[in-house]
């Protein structure tokens, strides 16, 4: 799919497919292609779930994830991106990136394969209303749009598909 930075965006109905509570295992994987800089904002989205579960492409070519037990009360006390600080993403080039939850605590950012980011953080992500978005922050669309290209965007709920480096599938997913 192709995201232009305007308000386009994949957005899909609230479902327990993507709630992924405390201890779910979990692989959110895609390729993506960004053409342009984040503006001012600083970060554009690749996927969302409402406030609980977000992954950004940000300014400074990384990847950054942010999480929250209860994001009205308590902010993105899971993660909050100020650590993850994953990748060397090229603008104009595909790349593979993945986040995999395991043992409900452990975190990982992979680049192209490359294990770039870990944590340990333990907490039930929060379910909300919010559907799955793809390429825009579905609570205020048109404020973090992602521009460029987004391709096999999968998710695998129960399995943390990734826990040391890989090669990246070379086929479609």
């Amino acid at each position: 799919m192709i995201f232009p930075g305007t308000t386009d965006y994949i957005l899909t109905t609230d479902s327990t497919d993507f709630e992924f509570g405390g201890s779910t295992d979990f692989t959110i994987e895609a390729y993506i292609n960004p053409t342009g800089a984040p503006g001012n904002s600083g970060f554009q989205t690749i996927f969302a779930k409402g406030e609980s579960l977000q992954f950004y492409y940000m300014s400074t070519g990384s990847i950054a994830i942010y999480a929250s037990t209860n994001y009205g009360s308590s902010g993105y006390n899971i993660l909050n991106g100020s650590g993850p600080a994953a990748g060397s993403i090229s603008l104009n080039k595909w790349h593979h990136i993945a986040v995999c939850r395991s043992g409900g605590t452990e975190w990982k950012i992979y680049v192209d394969g490359i294990e770039k980011w870990n944590a340990s953080a333990g907490g039930s992500i929060e379910d909300n209303s919010y559907g799955f978005s793809i390429g825009d922050y579905a609570p205020s669309p048109g404020s973090y749009e992602f521009e460029g290209f987004i391709s096999n965007f999968r998710v695998i709920k129960g399995t943390a598909l990734y826990t040391s480096n890989f090669t990246p599938p070379p086929a479609p997913l």
